[in-house]
Formats: structure tokens, C-alpha cells, sequence
């Protein structure tokens, strides 16, 4: 062997030790990266190697192809917000497509569908026409007050239910719901089974459902029957009231102002009902800080009895005065993020930042590490602890729904550890769901009221808003019955 050949072997061999310390283990030919990537809770794994290789990662997961984790907020900000024109498109999701979700504005690839779902959003959810939707939020949170005050150990489903109903009455105008609804029971089985399709390493859909391991394709199916359901009869529902003109929802209001003569008729009734959401996860997750932490509990307290008093409970127009309940709302975002892994995207050039080359096309997809950006300890000092008095960057947080439901529990109620039969305090760990959208498994608690008679006063609360509901119903109906008086006069 001659020197030359020597010195060339030395410079491969010391290139492929460099590249092997600076890089996760070596791709197999065949899986990729697909057996470096855990089971569960992958967006830990992603926030751990992230001290080694960077801030920004890649791996290749069989049958998706190239992944690129985002691990800082300086990055993500960067790339998804200032190239955001470049950064916007969604990667095609098979498991999305197997499960009926192909529809979610989430998950749609950049385009016109897009840009119609989009503006449809915005129309309907800006800070402005949300207001039209606070008379139903307020009194389905008082709602949910009571039902805590009355059956604090069933608070998961009690919680569950408030959300839901929040949006089957404001989206499609259904008001009178169940005890253990089906509408909301199929909804929540839809998002289980989404959750668990959606993080990086899931999809093996190409593989036929009789293999072994592989029966997650009759789960997709299973899922698709749910999602229909979802889609249609609360919509068929709506439509049947619009009718009737009986009630008034989102899905009333926008179908008046089509007809069948509009050439998009049909395709706007599908992007119509697309538009909900659920915010069970961030609900459950408060009550579990609130748990852990009583003293940041008892400020917030403090601040609403100085601000609001006693004789009322908080509302909407009070969320200015309110600072530090405020910081617990946005600290509960921080502290365990609903969505870890954030919501994929592709890129549609390719793109290159801090010397890594960004490919575009369907088979790069890229997350951000929402659980690292909150991990991040040269922003937040002991990231794992709940302190609201941190201040948190980012926009504003504008979900009037969550921060009403907040403030409306700890005005009327106290969260405490639940006893045992000795009366010790009940250990409570801080353990999540392993899913695309995450909550906490059960933990046991103590909720009960913070004045003796808050029962009552939550009873004529509730009594007086449902007067106020009626009256609204009454005023409605004799309006609609003088234009028509009218309409038969001329």
C-alpha cells in the first residue's frame, strides 16, 4: 500500500469519525432513523439530543422520508415566521388520509382550499365576531362551575363536556346536550385516535393491516367511520334548525348567505364544517397546576377578590385588570404544551439556514419542538416549575374561552391534593397522555367551593342566564314575526 493510498484511507476514515460524532447513528439503509426514535414521548428524546447536535435536526424515518426538527425558538421564529411565505405549505399526511382528516384546515397543503378555509377562519373567529359567541361561552363555564362544585371527582369528563358544548352550540346550534353526549363522545374518540396517528415514525400505512404490528390500518378505518359522524350529524343537525329557523350558530349563519345558486355551494358547506376545536387538555392541565402549586393558586385568588370583589364572578371585559391571572394562563401554556411537537409543516423551496440545506417536496417535514422551545433554559430558569411571575415570550394568546374558564374556577373554587384515608396529602405526579395532543392521566384532587354559599349563588346565576337566553329566543321570534306582518302587508 502506498503512502498516498494511506493518507487517503486516513482522511476518509477521520471524515467519517467526524461525521459520525457530529450526526445521530448512521441511517440503515432500509429503516432509516426509525429505530433511534422512541415509542413515546419522542419530543423528550428530540429536546435531549438537541444539547449534542444543535438546534436543528434531521433524521430519516421510513416511510416518511426526511424529518427536521426545530429546537429553538430563535430557529422557529426564523424559519416559520419570517420565511413563513416559503414555510406555510402542510406535508401530505397518510394517516390523516386513512383516518378521514384530509378536510383539517391544520393539516391542508398551501393552496386556494387553504386560503378559503383560512379566510373563513379569520372571518369568523377574529377578536370581534368571537364576542358574538360569549354569551354561550359564559354561561357553558358557569355550567361547568356547578358540575365541579357537584361531582368534583368526575372533573375530566365535566370539563370535557363544557368544551364540547361550547362548540356544538355555538358552531351548529345544538344547545340541549346529554348527559355522556354522543356528539361529544365520538368527537373525543376522534381526537384520541388522531393524536396517536400523527407523530413522526407512526405512518406503515403502505404495509397491508393482516401483518402483525400492523393492525393500527383497522384503527384508521374505525377512526374514518368516527370522523364522518362528526362532520355530519352535528351539520345535518344545523341545517335542520336553519330550516326551521328555530336557533342561530355559525353553521345558520353562514349557510344563509349562500344559496343553491352559488357555484361554490356545495364546497363551502364541506369548509364550513371544518371550524371547531376543543380546549379540554389546557383546562385539565391548569387544574393540575393549580393542584401542584396553591401559592400561585391563592395570588391569583387574592387578585381577583381585590379587583372583582365577591358579588360577581369575573368576565371577559375584566381580563385587562387582571395581570397576574393572566400570567397563569400564559405560564399553563408554557409549562406542559398541549401540541409538544407543534403542528408539521413543509417547506416549498428549498431553503438554507445557519449552514443545513432544507430540502423541499413531500418527503421533508418539518416539526417544531414546542416542548424544547419551552424547555429552554437559557430563557426560562427551572423550566420544569410552574411560576407564573416569568414573563413569556411570544403573541399574545387570545383563546377567550380558556382564560374565562380559568379565571371562573379560581374565583368560585379551591384545588387542593386530594387525602388519604389518614388524611396525608395524595401524591400527584405531573403524567401525561403519549399522543400528538397531550393531557394529564387522572391525578386525584379536592375541589370545593371557597364561600359557603357559592352553591346559591351559582344557582341564581345560572337561573338568571338562562332568562337572559330565553329573553333573547322571545325577542327573536316576535322580530322574525313583525317582518313578516310586514312582508305580507307590501
Amino acid at each position: 500500500m502506498t503512502s498516498s493510498t494511506v493518507a487517503v484511507l486516513l482522511v476518509v476514515v477521520t471524515a467519517y469519525l467526524y461525521y459520525r460524532y457530529n450526526t445521530l447513528s448512521s441511517p440503515l439503509l432500509l429503516t432509516g432513523n426509525t429505530l433511534d426514535i422512541p415509542l413515546t414521548t419522542p419530543w423528550i428524546t428530540y429536546t435531549n439530543w438537541a444539547r449534542q447536535y444543535g438546534n436543528l435536526m434531521g433524521l430519516r424515518i421510513s416511510g416518511e422520508g426526511d424529518v427536521v426538527i426545530i429546537n429553538s425558538l430563535d430557529a422557529a421564529r426564523d424559519l416559520l415566521e419570517r420565511r413563513a411565505q416559503i414555510y406555510s405549505d402542510r406535508p401530505f399526511s397518510t394517516m390523516d388520509d386513512l383516518g378521514g382528516w384530509h378536510f383539517n384546515v391544520g393539516s391542508m397543503p398551501y393552496s386556494d382550499g387553504w386560503r378559503k378555509h383560512r379566510r373563513l377562519f379569520q372571518q369568523n373567529f377574529r377578536p370581534i365576531a368571537v364576542q358574538n359567541f360569549q354569551q354561550t361561552q359564559r354561561r357553558k363555564i358557569h355550567d361547568l362551575v356547578v358540575n365541579l362544585v357537584n361531582g368534583p371527582d368526575e372533573y375530566e369528563k365535566h370539563v370535557g363536556a363544557a368544551m364540547g358544548a361550547i362548540v356544538m352550540s355555538t358552531v351548529y346550534g345544538h344547545d340541549k346536550l346529554q348527559k355522556n353526549d354522543p356528539f361529544i363522545e365520538t368527537a373525543e374518540k376522534v381526537s384520541q385516535m388522531r393524536g396517536l396517528f400523527l407523530i413522526p415514525g407512526s405512518s406503515l400505512s403502505h404495509f397491508p393491516s393482516w401483518l402483525p404490528g400492523c393492525d393500527f390500518q383497522r384503527t384508521a378505518q374505525m377512526c374514518r367511520g368516527y370522523t364522518r359522524a362528526t362532520q355530519d350529524e352535528p351539520f345535518k343537525f344545523a341545517l335542520e334548525q336553519t330550516k326551521r329557523n328555530s336557533a342561530s350558530s355559525l353553521v345558520a349563519s353562514l349557510v344563509e348567505r349562500l344559496g343553491p345558486q352559488d357555484p361554490e355551494y356545495t364546497s363551502e358547506l364541506e369548509r364550513i364544517r371544518n371550524v371547531a376545536a376543543t380546549s379540554k387538555s389546557v383546562i385539565l392541565t391548569f387544574i393540575l397546576a393549580m393542584t401542584l402549586n396553591p401559592l400561585a393558586q391563592a395570588k391569583a385568588q387574592e387578585e381577583i377578590d381585590r379587583v372583582i370583589g365577591t358579588q360577581r364572578l369575573p368576565d371577559f371585559t375584566d381580563r385587562k385588570d387582571l395581570p397576574y391571572v393572566e400570567a397563569v394562563y400564559r405560564e399553563t401554556a408554557r409549562w406542559y404544551p398541549t401540541v409538544p411537537l407543534g403542528t408539521p409543516r413543509r417547506v416549498v423551496q428549498t431553503d438554507m439556514y445557519d449552514g443545513y440545506s432544507i430540502p423541499e417536496g413531500e418527503w421533508t417535514t418539518i416539526y417544531p419542538n414546542i416542548w424544547a422551545i419551552s424547555r429552554d433554559e437559557t430563557r426560562f430558569e427551572d423550566p420544569d416549575c410552574f411560576k407564573p411571575e416569568r414573563v413569556c415570550p411570544g403573541r399574545y394568546m387570545a383563546d377567550a374561552q380558556v382564560w374565562m374558564s380559568m379565571v371562573s374556577i379560581l374565583a368560585t373554587l379551591k384545588i387542593e391534593k386530594g387525602k388519604d384515608a389518614k388524611g396525608n396529602d395524595v401524591h400527584v405526579g405531573v403524567d401525561y397522555t403519549d399522543a400528538l395532543i397531550c393531557h394529564p392521566k387522572h391525578f386525584q384532587c379536592s375541589i370545593t367551593p371557597r364561600m359557603p354559599n357559592i352553591r346559591s349563588f351559582l344557582r341564581k346565576l345560572s337561573n338568571s342566564s338562562l332568562l337572559i337566553m330565553y329573553a333573547q329566543i322571545i325577542s327573536t321570534e316576535i322580530r322574525e314575526k313583525e317582518g313578516n306582518s310586514l312582508h305580507a302587508v307590501r
